[in-house]
């Protein structure tokens, strides 16, 4: 059974949100043991075998096989067969991806994170805790067969062990920012470079049912399933970098005419300086206008929440969504609540909704309603205001 609540601090604990920031996010590695059955509510065996045997949702690009440090190729896994569209593809056939894996062949399902309700609440905990992008790949690998070789990732990863056990060697090695462009990812190198750039291992993680391992992008890792079958979900956090804030910008300048105007001949060496200076200036200052910096911001917000599901039929309307900013916040006995910026009294109502909501990342209206089945919509939507001043929530 899936957990819809899960939240980013249940996801550290013990290890709290506060010291994941300070000490550990964009910074170093960490592995965080837990308890077995920490994560036996998100995900499992029966959760896989349902995903993979929906045969009609994968095709060679999104479920992949890998032996030996080798992507292995469509013709050694797949047959030619048709998607939902009625497009041919190249589609898994499972009587092949069965012998592969007799051969300790790992199988990955790729961006399955809006496909599971168990992993959709992980991806929303941390995609709404971190602000950014969240995909989630799940890896089906078996004893002492290699998958990928020490490798680097162009996003902060999640691991989470799910079953069975895997031992991870993440090195002292990092690449500098590395983002989806040739020179500066991972396929852009020959392995020999990566053996010798990894450098020494950092850290041996053994990880068992229950431990997440975080680390950051470019740092070097490989891994290795350490018993009979291993399953673990990794989730992929892709920041925004400042290409993206360029990409942004370029798509406003458009509206500029001196942009769309033609450059002078390059033979006129004087003129196409004196143009291209104009462009400088006019660019300088439309990257100076606080405008462009709230159009960022605001991209940001949609990369990080625009896939967050929001129906909750048999109502037709959309449900609304409100992402918890009171990390660190706390009720005490008297109702007050005690947050960053100082403390403020809450009636008892409001109280009751800000201890509910505290424990959350993320909450719907819907949620809130069916918790607080005795108040009215006014009494929620006061609330709500009251919370939503206080800077504990806000909505998405």
């Amino acid at each position: 059974m899936t957990d819809p609540q899960t939240s980013f601090r249940d996801l550290l604990a013990p290890i709290t949100p506060e010291t994941f920031f300070e000490q550990y996010y964009g910074r170093e590695p960490v592995h965080i043991p837990g308890d077995a059955q920490k994560f036996t509510g998100l995900f499992g065996w029966d959760a896989f075998n349902g995903l993979v045997n929906k045969t009609t949702l994968w095709s060679d690009h999104t479920l992949k096989m890998v032996l030996d440090g080798r992507n292995l190729t469509a013709d050694e896994y797949c047959r030619s067969g048709r998607n939902r569209d009625g497009g041919q593809i190249m589609r898994p056939d499972h009587a092949m991806v069965s012998q592969l894996m007799e051969q300790g062949a790992t199988v990955v399902l790729d961006l399955v994170d809006r496909l599971d309700p168990g992993l959709a609440a992980a991806a929303a905990a941390l995609g709404v805790a971190t602000g950014t992008r969240t995909s989630c790949n799940v890896y089906c690998s078996f004893d002492q067969k290699p998958a990928f070789n020490s490798h680097f990732d162009t996003m902060d990863v999640f691991a989470l062990q799910i079953e069975g056990n895997k031992a991870w060697n993440v090195y002292e090695g990092r690449f500098e920012h590395p983002v989806n462009a040739e020179g500066y990812e991972y396929p852009s190198f020959g392995q020999d470079h990566h053996d010798q750039a990894k450098g020494d291992v950092l850290q041996h993680v053994e990880m068992a049912p229950g431990d997440l391992l975080y680390v950051p992008r470019g740092q070097y890792h490989d891994a290795l399933a350490s018993s009979e079958a291993s399953l673990h979900a990794s989730f992929g956090l892709t920041q925004a970098t400042g290409l993206d804030f360029l990409a942004i910008t370029l798509r406003s300048l458009t509206d500029v005419s001196v942009f769309r105007e033609a450059l002078p001949g390059f033979d006129d060496v004087d003129a196409h300086n004196a143009h291209i200076r104009i462009l400088a200036d006019r660019l300088q200052e439309i990257l100076s206008d606080p405008e462009i910096a709230g159009q960022m911001r605001e991209n940001q917000r949609q990369r990080a929440y625009s896939e967050l599901s929001t129906l909750a039929l048999p109502a037709a309307d959309a449900d609304v969504l409100f992402r918890v900013l009171g990390t660190g916040a706390g009720l005490d006995d008297q109702h007050n609540l005690k947050t960053a910026s100082g403390s403020r009294q809450l009636s008892e109502h409001d109280a009751a909704l800000a201890r509910w909501a505290l424990g959350r990342d993320l909450f719907s209206w819907r949620a809130l309603s069916e918790t607080f089945p005795e108040s009215s919509p006014e009494d929620l939507g006061e609330g709500i205001a009251t919370l939503t001043e206080a800077g504990l929530i806000d909505p998405i």
